[in-house]
């Protein structure tokens, strides 16, 4: 899930249909799975852009009118 949302930083996050067909989740809960793994006690390896990079993606992933 982080490699796949680390793909998709560069151009704002992924669609909501690449999420469903390769997650087969929501957007909705695919940001909250991310935000989840991201606050972790065992987090991915990441830098401290890549890392803020993300949670802010799951941020706008999560509220509806900034869903793609």
């Amino acid at each position: 899930m982080v490699e796949f949302a680390l793909r998709w930083l560069p151009f704002g996050g992924p669609r909501a249909d690449d999420i469903l067909v390769t997650f087969g989740i929501s957007t909705l809960t695919f940001a909250r799975r991310l935000q989840e793994v991201l606050a972790s006690d065992h987090p991915p390896r990441l830098s401290l852009a890549e890392r803020n990079g993300l949670r802010e993606m799951a941020a706008a992933l999560g509220r509806p009118s900034e869903r793609p």
